[in-house]
């Protein structure tokens, strides 16, 4: 072979090891590229939002919410959160009409993470419009939870007490209070004031609410409890050195202390002091005199029974 010819035949073989490597290439990088860009990830409960013109409201909606497929590199899918999120599909400009049926796209979303929006389910949403009204409405406070034992919820006030709220007029003339976001009870044992986010009105139709904080105030109050002391000693007071005599018409008293469970359970009647003041009677008398008590300490009294009792004085000893 003439040395012209093997040289082209030399460097048509060398050409077509050169291009299969190329292509191998070329291949092993696009895998490795779609091994990077096609990570998915799925962001669920994602807020519809849907912007209308001045003077409208939303009636109705068949979905508030869409799942939203994305699609990017390992990072920035891992990255990916929902409140990063925003769908946004905005009918302002079109003419109004009492319902309307639109179609969600990938370019409605919009997200801070170098991602891309690549499906939305449902991808269709049915709505109604109604004109926009405004009215003020009082604000209740949404508790949960339980207080410990031996407390109980007392007054809870909202300030400020009504909120403006707008929304389509049907809407409106139906609504008798918006409602806060839940306020946890569970462990508290005195008064607190918070700051709460007033909550959607309806799952189906959009409201803007004016001002959408108020503060709670909740007055937590420790419960009492009662607990009854029958046979209850009564005991006379004289004066120092005394030597009358007497008699009471009774000798002992039933007493009802009022406290806190745990308290009432630890006193004994033991610990209960009753006794009628007879330090001013004069001899010879029968006197009502009332039954006093001493009550152990973190108590009060509630009730004596007798109240009061008849003491007879009778002897003429020399008070000292």
């Amino acid at each position: 072979m003439p040395a012209r010819e093997s040289k082209f035949v030399d460097r048509l073989f060398n050409d077509r090891w050169t291009k299969l490597v190329a292509v191998v290439l070329a291949l092993a990088v696009w895998y490795a590229i779609q091994d990077v860009i096609r990570n998915e990830k799925e962001v669920a409960g994602v807020p519809i939002e849907i912007p209308v013109e001045d003077g409208w409201a939303i009636l109705d909606r068949s979905v508030t919410e869409a799942t939203v497929t994305f699609r990017g590199t390992k990072d920035a899918i891992r990255n990916l959160d929902r409140e990063e999120v925003r769908l946004v599909r905005d009918i302002r400009g079109r003419p109004e009409s009492g319902s309307m049926l639109l179609t969600l796209h990938p370019r409605n979303v919009e997200t801070s993470q170098d991602v891309r929006a690549v499906k939305i389910d449902p991808d269709r949403i049915e709505i109604s419009l109604d004109q926009e009204a405004a009215r003020s409405i009082p604000v209740k406070a949404v508790i949960q939870g339980d207080l410990p034992d031996g407390f109980e919820a007392g007054k809870i006030v909202c300030r400020p007490a009504m909120v403006k709220l707008f929304g389509p007029r049907q809407r409106l003339d139906e609504m008798e209070a918006v409602h806060t976001e839940p306020i946890e009870m569970t462990g508290l044992t005195r008064p607190v004031k918070l700051r709460r986010r007033i909550d959607p009105p309806g799952d189906s139709w959009i409201a803007r609410v004016d001002p959408d904080r108020v503060v709670v105030e909740v007055e937590v109050i420790e419960r009492s409890a009662n607990r009854e002391f029958a046979g209850v000693p009564i005991a006379t007071m004289l004066g120092v050195g005394s030597q009358q005599g007497l008699e009471l018409s009774e000798t002992n008293t039933t007493v009802v202390l009022e406290g806190r469970s745990e308290v009432l359970e630890a006193i004994s009647r033991q610990s209960i002091q009753a006794y009628v003041d007879c330090r001013a009677l004069r001899p010879v008398s029968t006197t009502a005199v009332p039954v006093r008590v001493h009550p152990p300490v973190g108590v009060i009294v509630k009730s004596v029974e007798p109240a009061e009792v008849f003491v007879t004085l009778f002897g003429f000893g020399e008070d000292s």
